[in-house]
C-alpha cells in the first residue's frame, strides 16, 4: 500500500507540474509550425510537402510524432494537447520499464522523471522528442525482454519501436544504431537481422525523402536537389564541433531547464526574470549549484547500473549532437540517465541526503518554470501584434514575414510564405525585390521587432524596403512593433 500511495502522489505531482508548464509556456520555435502540421495532417487527411502549413520548411520531418498529434485534434480539435497527453503517458511508461528491469530503483526513478525539467518541459511544447522518449523506453523493454527470452516476438517488437523511433524525427534513429551495436557484441548474426527488419520498417519515409529531396535526410548533410534552399544545413564532416566549450555548456543549460535552445540565451532569459523579481541572480547560483550537484550524483549512479548500452546509447547521440549541440539528441540516453540519478541517489551515504534531495528537487521544478514565466512575460508582449496582423488580413492574403515565418503561420492563420525555401519566394536582392514579391502573389509584408537581431541579410533588405512607407497594419507599445505594407502593382 505504501508504494501504491508513493506512486499515486508521483503521478499526481507529474500531472501537476506539467500542467502548470503547459499554461506558462509559450508557443515558440519548432512548435509553431508542427501544430499547424498536425491540424493539416488532421483536417486534409495528407500529409504536406511543399505547402505553407510546413512552415519555414518544407515538409522533411518523418510524420509519425504529427501523426499521432492528428489523432489528439480530431479527438479534442486542440493541437496544443499532444504533449502533455504524451508527457503523461511517458510518466506511465517509464514506470513499467523500470519496475520490469530495475524494480529496487524504480518508484524512485519516476519521481526523479516527475521532475526532471528535459521531460517535464517537453511535456508543455509542441516538439516530437516526448513520443521519441517514450518509443525509446518501450524500445529498450522489448530488447531486454528479448536478452532474456530470446523471443521472437520481443525481437520484432524491439525492432517495431526502433523503426517507429526512426519515424519520429532523425535523431530517432538512435535506439535502433544502439541496439544494433549491443546484440551484433553478443550474437552478430541476429544483430544483422534485427538491422535489416528495423531499417527496413522504418525505410518508406526516408525513401520518399529521397524521392523528393534528393537526400533521405534532406535538410542535413547535403542538399539533394534543393542544395541553396534555406533551409539546408550541412552537418560538420568530422566531430570537430563537439568539442567546443559553448557547445557542452549550452547542452547542460538546455538539459536542466528544459527549454529547447535555452543555453543559448540562458543570460537573456535571466535578465527578463530580474524584470519579474530583483531574486533572479541569487536564484540563479543557487539553481545553478544545485543542477552541478544532480549532475555529479547521476555521474556517480551511472557507473553501477548496467553500462554497455547506456555508453553505446550516448556514444550514438554524440553523432546528431556534433551536428548542432542541442540536448534533445540525447533523448535515446535520457531513460538510462534518469535510471543512474535514481541509483546515485540510492547509494549516496550523506546523513541528511532526504533534505538535500528536498531542496534539489526545488531547484529542479524552479528551473523550468522560472525560465517559462521569464519567456511567458516576453512573448505576452508580442500577442497583440499577431491579434493586429490576423485581424487587418483576411484568408485569401498571402504574407512575408522575415524571419519569424512560424509565429505568422501558427499566429495570424494566413498563408504566410518563406524565403529562400521551397514553396516559398527566392532570396532577393534590392534590384528584384519588387518582381519576386509580385510573381510570389505576395498581398503583405509584415516585419515585427520579435527577433529583429537575428535577421539575415535578406530579411533585412525586405524589411528595410518599406519603412519609409505608410504601414497598413501598425502596431507600436512600449518598443514592441509590428507592421504590414501592401504590395500594389
Amino acid at each position: 500500500m505504501k508504494i501504491k500511495n508513493q506512486l499515486t502522489t508521483i503521478f499526481v505531482f507529474a500531472f501537476l507540474f506539467r500542467l502548470i508548464l503547459f499554461n506558462i509556456v509559450p508557443v515558440t520555435g519548432d512548435a509553431t509550425f508542427h501544430y499547424p502540421i498536425i491540424e493539416y495532417i488532421a483536417t486534409q487527411y495528407s500529409i504536406p510537402t511543399f505547402e505553407y502549413i510546413s512552415g519555414p520548411n518544407p515538409y522533411w520531418y518523418p510524420p509519425f510524432y504529427h501523426i499521432i498529434g492528428g489523432l489528439v485534434y480530431s479527438l479534442f480539435g486542440f493541437a496544443e494537447l499532444t504533449p502533455l497527453i504524451i508527457g503523461l503517458t511517458g510518466v506511465f511508461v517509464f514506470y513499467f520499464f523500470a519496475k520490469k528491469h530495475y524494480p529496487e530503483i524504480a518508484v524512485i526513478a519516476t519521481a526523479i522523471l516527475s521532475v526532471l525539467p528535459f521531460h517535464s518541459y517537453y511535456s508543455a511544447i509542441g516538439y516530437p522528442d516526448g513520443l521519441l522518449f517514450i518509443l525509446a523506453v518501450a524500445a529498450y523493454h522489448f530488447y531486454k525482454n528479448f536478452l532474456v527470452s530470446k523471443s521472437k516476438r520481443d525481437f520484432f517488437y524491439t525492432a517495431c519501436f526502433c523503426a517507429l523511433s526512426a519515424s519520429t524525427h532523425y535523431h530517432g534513429f538512435a535506439p535502433l544504431v544502439a541496439i544494433t551495436v549491443h546484440l551484433a557484441l553478443k550474437n552478430p548474426k541476429k544483430a544483422v537481422i534485427f538491422g535489416l527488419i528495423a531499417f527496413t520498417l522504418a525505410s518508406p519515409w526516408y525513401i520518399r525523402n529521397t524521392y523528393v529531396f534528393g537526400n533521405p535526410f534532406w535538410p542535413k548533410i547535403h542538399g539533394g536537389y534543393f542544395p541553396n534552399d534555406a533551409a539546408v544545413q550541412l552537418m560538420p564532416k568530422t566531430f570537430d564541433g563537439m568539442f567546443g566549450l559553448h557547445k557542452w555548456q549550452a547542452l547542460f543549460f538546455d538539459f536542466w531547464i528544459g527549454a529547447p535552445n535555452s543555453g543559448d540565451d540562458i543570460s537573456d532569459k535571466i535578465q527578463l526574470a530580474y524584470e519579474i523579481t530583483p531574486l533572479a541572480f541569487p536564484l540563479s547560483v543557487f539553481w545553478l549549484i544545485a543542477m552541478i550537484s544532480i549532475t555529479a550524483i547521476g555521474i556517480m549512479g551511472a557507473k553501477k547500473n548496467d553500462v554497455k548500452l547506456p555508453l553505446i546509447a550516448i556514444l550514438i547521440c554524440l553523432i546528431p549532437f556534433s551536428g548542432n549541440g542541442l540536448a534533445r539528441m540525447f533523448t535515446a540516453y535520457i531513460p538510462f540517465f534518469v535510471l543512474a540519478l535514481a541509483k546515485g541517489y540510492v547509494d549516496l551515504n550523506f546523513k541528511w541526503k532526504n533534505i538535500l534531495a528536498g531542496i534539489l528537487i526545488c531547484a529542479l521544478i524552479a528551473g523550468p518554470i522560472g525560465y517559462g514565466l521569464g519567456y511567458w512575460n516576453f512573448r505576452q508582449k508580442y500577442i497583440p501584434v499577431f491579434e493586429a496582423i490576423k485581424e487587418g488580413t483576411v484568408n485569401e492574403e498571402t504574407l512575408v514575414m522575415p524571419f519569424n515565418v512560424g509565429d505568422c503561420v501558427y499566429y495570424t492563420k494566413r498563408k504566410c510564405l518563406r524565403i529562400g525555401s521551397i514553396g516559398g519566394i527566392p532570396k532577393p536582392s534590392e534590384e528584384d525585390l519588387g518582381y519576386i514579391l509580385k510573381m510570389g502573389g505576395v498581398d503583405k509584408v509584415c516585419c515585427t521587432s520579435l527577433a529583429k537581431g537575428q535577421l539575415s541579410i535578406s530579411d533585412k533588405l525586405i524589411c528595410n524596403a518599406f519603412q519609409n512607407q505608410t504601414p497598413s497594419i501598425q502596431y507600436d507599445s512600449n518598443g514592441v512593433w509590428g507592421k504590414c505594407w501592401d504590395i500594389t502593382e
